[in-house]
């Protein structure tokens, strides 16, 4: 066995397509205060990701739980991610910004 996707949260759908890729539904983050985004940001910024998962992409880490993702934001374009605050000091919004797999802690 290996892993395939990781850093996903709470998939709740999943599906093929018709060119054989996966696709699959995140809920949005909970529990979001980050002081220096404003505060409670919970109702503003959680993105409900789509992620399409694709075999080149095998073991690709998509954040969670150290990221998440922001819908519409200020003046952050969609999909921006950011550092989990639950983990404070966990990850920086700028590893977020780059994590790419499932090696990088």
């Amino acid at each position: 066995m290996q892993i395939f996707a990781d850093g996903i949260r709470n998939t709740v759908g999943i599906a093929i397509d018709a060119n054989d890729d996966m696709w699959g539904v995140d809920i949005g983050a909970t529990r979001l205060f980050r002081e220096d985004l404003g505060g409670d940001i919970q109702h503003v910024a959680p993105a409900i990701e789509l992620n399409r998962f694709l075999e080149s992409n095998r073991g690709r880490h998509y954040g969670y739980p150290w990221c998440f993702s922001t819908d519409v934001f200020g003046d952050y374009p969609k999909g921006t991610q950011f550092a989990w605050p639950l983990d404070e000091g966990a990850q920086t919004d700028e590893w977020c910004r780059n994590v790419q797999n499932v090696s990088d802690p």
